[in-house]
């Protein structure tokens, strides 16, 4: 009987062992298909990751191509303006010149005017000598005679 109890004793042994493999295997196949689960999810993520990165990449392009066509605006802007600033130097310039050939004007309107005043004032004496002298006619001359009168 010692061998009969012996071999249920193995035949136990051998039950609690098989019982803790499939323990064991249960565990494992429970790890595998979390493992697969975590490894559909890492993938899932990465093709994620991969649509981002793309839809990122396009945006960058659609931003450089935006930042090209404002840098040729502003050396637009920067061309106008210095054509602007050149031209309003060109009016500065000429109306410098138009002030100079308004005070010129100026000048020439005051030294007519007292030029005026002298001749208004010649011409007054001018009368006031030839209002003294009478004009006569001759009877027999064809002749003017003038006549000093003081």
């Amino acid at each position: 009987m010692n061998n009969a109890h012996q071999a249920q004793r193995v035949t136990g042994e051998v039950a609690v062992q098989a019982c803790q493999d499939m323990q064991q295997i249960h565990q494992a196949n429970e790890l595998v298909t979390s493992i697969v689960a975590a490894i559909d999810n890492n993938v899932a993520r990465i093709s994620e990751g991969e649509s981002l990165v793309s839809t990122t990449s396009t945006t960058l392009a659609n931003i450089a191509d935006r930042v090209q066509q404002v840098a040729t605006l502003v050396d637009e802007i920067a061309t106008a303006s210095q054509e602007q600033s050149s031209g309003v130097e060109q009016i500065s310039h000429a109306m410098a010149q138009l002030e100079d050939v308004t005070q010129q004007n100026a000048s020439l309107v005051e030294q007519v005017a007292t030029a005026s005043r002298s001749l208004d004032e010649q011409a007054d004496e001018m009368s006031a000598l030839v209002s003294r002298f009478q004009v006569t006619e001759p009877v027999m001359s064809d002749h003017r005679q003038l006549a000093y009168n003081r």
